[in-house]
């Protein structure tokens, strides 16, 4: 039974589209989830920032096999970027993931707007797999529950790859990998947030003029800190 299901990949970003055309290449049937409106959609929400590697490293050897040959329907005439340039985020989108969602052999099988809440088993019979009791649990398909825009959906698969990635859930400040205390009504109200900002950009109004604290050791944190320099620049005050 589980050899007719497919392998359900959580997430349309790199990882969970390179993950798909391994698996097309391989003959195996694939679903992707994705919680967003679109390929790399939490990539989208950091489009201004440039990846730390050029596109060399950025590329997935199946997928660019996929784009590059041709098939029903498409012509396989993607332009592959030059490899030694860094691209940004907006780029990593447009000349990548989305020729790559778009292509023939993994359009059909991508839904968007499908978040996934839950994972779990369950028997042939339509009865859950106790995690204690169930003899051949591991046999058992994998049940996934999503939230769409009309309701929730349950799928079932023979495997589960998860390359949703960490955007929506960010490191805490507190210490020991815990919030602080009174964190997460200071997130309620603002005064903290984790996405990589664009301090010369969509949220320059919003920054500038107020004393800001930048927690982290990074790359992110780092372009983050000039970024902010320059900002400063624009207002002295």
């Amino acid at each position: 039974m589980n050899q007719n299901l497919p392998v359900i990949v959580i997430g349309a970003g790199p990882i969970g589209l390179a993950t798909a055309a391994h698996l097309r290449e391989r003959g195996q049937d694939v679903l992707v989830l994705e919680a967003g409106d679109s390929a790399g959609a939490a990539i989208a929400q950091w489009s201004h920032i440039k990846l730390f590697s050029p596109w060399r490293f950025n590329i997935d050897a199946a997928s660019r096999r996929l784009l590059e040959t041709p098939s029903a329907g498409y012509a396989g005439d993607w332009e592959a970027p030059r490899i030694t340039k860094l691209p940004t985020g907006a780029e990593l989108v447009s000349e990548y993931l989305q020729p790559l969602a778009a292509h023939p052999e993994l359009a059909p099988r991508i839904r968007y707007g499908h978040r996934v809440v839950k994972i779990s088993r369950v028997l042939p019979d339509g009865r859950g797999a106790d995690k204690a009791r169930t003899a051949n649990r591991d046999d058992a398909p994998f049940l996934v529950r999503t939230e769409t825009p009309g309701g929730q959906v349950d799928l079932l698969g023979r495997a589960v790859v998860d390359a949703s990635g960490t955007w929506n859930q960010p490191s805490p400040v507190g210490r020991g990998g815990i919030e602080a205390i009174g964190e997460a009504e200071a997130r309620e109200q603002g005064f903290i947030t984790s996405g990589l900002p664009d301090p010369l950009g969509a949220d320059e109004q919003q920054l500038a003029g107020k004393d800001l604290l930048v927690l982290g050791a990074g790359h992110s944190a780092a372009n983050t800190i000039i970024a902010l320099g320059r900002l400063q620049k624009q207002y002295p005050d």
